[in-house]
């Protein structure tokens, strides 16, 4: 998982996950906030 607080950065903790640059900086919204 992306670790925003690491020292490595996201973009580079990305490529070792092998996912997308924006698939780490998606932040999930609970089925509340989507129910809106």
């Amino acid at each position: 998982m992306i670790d925003r607080n690491h020292d490595l950065p996201i973009v580079r903790q990305a490529k070792d996950l092998n996912i997308s640059r924006a698939s780490a900086y998606y932040k999930l919204r609970s089925a509340e906030e989507v129910s809106r």
